[in-house]
């Protein structure tokens, strides 16, 4: 499919993740959307025989997450021995540490909340293309503190950076599902509703397995009580590094709103009065974690 197909082409409701991943039963009956460029069939039809790193690892969580290279593994594990994209625009306080997560699973998850630029990445910027231009008013992004860094750092100078180019190849990011395989489920994705239906489908395989041996639960019996009103979602201002937040959903199960910003990062805030009376309620324990970024 051309670039000029998408052009046209609009988001009305939220992806469907298991249309992504290739298991949606329901077809064009399905209340998310099968947009072309998360077909599963982009794989089979892709232009360059390549895929997205997926070995864990291998980078830090702020190179992951602005999917830049990073030589966090040529350095010391701790924070005080940063990879160079960190060393020079991480900020004074930057945590400079390598991550469990892969390129191949932070590229997706930031695909599946581009549904306003037809699931594309985000273009590749130089790193000092970040940093704010004369008269922004934000901060620019500065060198981590030299009390901070161990004795005798050592790593590239960002014009090294700025020549070094993209970790992804263009064609990566223009269609990046061609070249992606399904993430490792994480800590969040067991909030979201196709985890807790499948959760709830396994306890009542579990229950009803109980019950045939001792009683039958009456047919009205419902373990599900009405929720209360949600409390207001209060919209974090735009942030420097990850632009607007173009999503919040309330999550129940975890008593707070997660935000979604522009970069495809994910942070959550607040949690509800309502939790501790309503959470024994649901399936499963869904304690809050906060989720990476």
């Amino acid at each position: 499919m051309d670039s000029k197909d998408i052009a046209t082409y609009r988001v009305h409701k939220p992806p469907c993740k298991r249309f992504a991943t290739g298991t949606c039963p329901f077809g064009e009956l399905c209340g998310g959307e099968h947009h072309p460029y998360l077909s599963p069939s982009l794989v089979q039809n892709r232009e360059h025989d390549y895929y997205v790193d997926n070995t864990p690892r291998v980078a830090c969580l702020r190179c992951l997450q602005l999917l830049r290279k990073c030589d966090k593994k040529d350095h010391g594990p701790g924070s005080d021995d940063p990879c160079s994209m960190c060393r020079h625009y991480g900020g004074e306080n930057c945590e400079c540490v390598i991550s469990e997560v892969t390129y191949n699973d932070t590229a997706w998850r930031i695909m599946m909340v581009r549904g306003g630029a037809g699931y594309v990445l985000p273009a590749y910027l130089l790193p000092s293309e970040r940093e704010p231009r004369k008269g922004d008013r934000a901060k620019p992004l500065v060198l981590m503190l030299t009390e901070k860094l161990v004795l005798g750092w050592r790593g590239q100078t960002k014009q090294q950076l700025d020549e070094d180019g993209d970790a992804l190849p263009d064609y990566v990011r223009k269609l990046p599902r061609a070249y992606l395989v399904p993430p490792r489920p994480n800590n969040a994705d067991r909030t979201m509703p196709e985890w807790v239906e499948e959760s709830n489908k396994n306890k009542r395989k579990l229950n009803d397995g109980r019950a045939s041996s001792s009683y039958a639960l009456p047919a009205t019996y419902t373990t599900m009580a009405p929720f209360p009103t949600h409390p207001p979602c209060l919209r974090p201002p735009r942030d420097l590094n990850n632009g607007e937040v173009v999503a919040s959903t309330y999550y129940w199960e975890i008593g707070s709103w997660e935000h979604r910003y522009e970069s495809g990062i994910i942070t959550r805030q607040g949690q509800s009065s309502e939790r501790a009376r309503h959470l024994p309620l649901l399936s499963g324990d869904m304690s809050l974690i906060d989720k990476q970024g």
